[in-house]
């Protein structure tokens, strides 16, 4: 192994040890995230999560939620229930964008990792539609996993963003104690959706659907509340933080 993941891996194990002895909240600070590409926050900004589903027998995947807050943290979802309403839900959340980038040239979609530029392309192409809607938008998107990475080494040894939310107390300002546990959970949860909508029980086919779209919410928020820490600690370097 190279010198310098030697010095990368250790120096990180040393934050996991501080981290897991301590019980506290630990992280170093490798980096300015403003320095690896997190732009400066704009009032029209997005914090974007997508939900989908692998209908068994079915080729193409469902996308059936589209959800997104603003700056001001109101929550809009796009759902979907079958291919005809996915290309609506579609259609909506990036007119809806399109709007949002009318209004504020500065503005970004901010996500956690890959699945949502990918479904957007992946969407593009599947319905051949919205191809100059969608390469004015994919610039604009903001991967804040890709930041974390080049900006802190976190004591929870992991860079998933639920693991991240104790350095940004998110606990405190979302409900991650719901039936909804994970992006797997939620794919169980959509089966038990249409299932229920299937057998006509369109009240707890209702109810499912309201803890889907909470869970979603949540996403949406701890991205942006991510986004705004990643700002916060902006203006230090090489430091390790505690709480």
């Amino acid at each position: 192994m190279k010198p310098e993941y030697v010095e990368h891996y250790t120096r990180w194990a040393q934050i996991v040890h501080e981290e897991k002895t301590s019980g506290k909240p630990y992280y170093r600070q490798i980096a300015r995230p403003t320095d690896v590409g997190l732009p400066p926050l704009s009032p029209g900004d997005l914090f974007f999560d997508i939900e989908w589903f692998n209908p068994v027998g079915n080729v193409d995947d469902l996308n059936f939620m589209w959800g997104v807050v603003d700056s001001n943290s109101e929550f809009h979802a796009f759902l979907a229930d079958d291919a005809e309403e996915e290309k609506k839900a579609f259609r909506e959340f990036i007119e809806f964008s399109m709007k949002k980038l009318e209004q504020d040239p500065n503005m970004h979609i901010y996500h956690y990792h890959n699945p949502e530029p990918i479904r957007m392309k992946k969407m593009r192409d599947r319905y051949d539609y919205l191809h100059t809607e969608i390469e004015l938008l994919l610039p604009r998107m903001v991967d804040l996993k890709k930041v974390a990475n080049q900006s802190i080494e976190p004591g929870s040894g992991s860079y998933s963003i639920k693991k991240l939310e104790r350095y940004y107390e998110a606990d405190n300002k979302l409900n991650r104690e719901g039936l909804v546990a994970a992006g797997s959970d939620a794919l169980l949860q959509y089966h038990l959706y249409a299932e229920a909508k299937k057998a006509g029980n369109e009240s707890e086919a209702k109810e499912i659907m309201q803890m889907i779209l909470d869970y979603n919410e949540d996403d949406c928020l701890s991205t942006k509340l991510l986004a705004e820490w990643l700002h916060s600690i902006s203006c230090g370097a090489n430091s390790i933080t505690n709480f």
